[in-house]
């Protein structure tokens, strides 16, 4: 199944092999197109991935609704992260972070909602962590555990 998402990429001219220029911030990277999650490439080579979507293109997800507590299927949800060994300490999950809930906000969402862990508890960092949640603007609604929380992202503050 095809779900919502977004792929980022080099931007042209910014780096090539063997020959390595190092911009600021996201300067070196781009969207590219869309696909099931968000991509990132840091001088051609992959530099993570995240999943982002609506939470009703996720008929798995109810499965464990019970356990996440309530949400609106018309939720947005991040609920997987991919960085390499080689590409992490750099930043990375946050900075999926940030472009997932960029594209969920352009493409509607008014919520967008994870459940990551305490970075202690966090084992590969697949769900991702409170603190980079933290960052990204997400607040706490709620713990699933002692270890685990249900963290939400509103387009509009009240």
């Amino acid at each position: 199944m095809l779900v919502h998402g977004m792929a980022v990429g080099l931007a042209p001219g910014v780096a090539t092999r063997g020959r390595r220029t190092k911009p600021a911030g996201d300067a070196a990277l781009r969207g590219v197109g869309t696909g099931a999650g968000n991509h990132r490439l840091r001088y051609g080579e992959p530099a993570g991935w995240c999943s982002v979507s609506p939470r009703r293109t996720l008929p798995g997800l109810d499965q464990v609704s019970a356990h996440l507590g309530e949400s609106d299927p018309e939720n947005w949800v991040v609920i997987c992260f991919y960085v390499p060994e080689r590409q992490r300490g750099q930043g990375m999950m946050l900075r999926l972070l940030e472009a997932a809930v960029r594209y969920a906000a352009e493409n509607g969402a008014r919520i967008v909602e994870g459940y990551p862990f305490e970075a202690a508890h966090a084992d590969d960092g697949a769900g991702g962590t409170i603190e980079v949640f933290e960052r990204a603007g997400f607040r706490e609604v709620r713990r699933v555990s002692e270890r685990q929380a249900v963290m939400r992202w509103w387009a509009v503050r009240t």
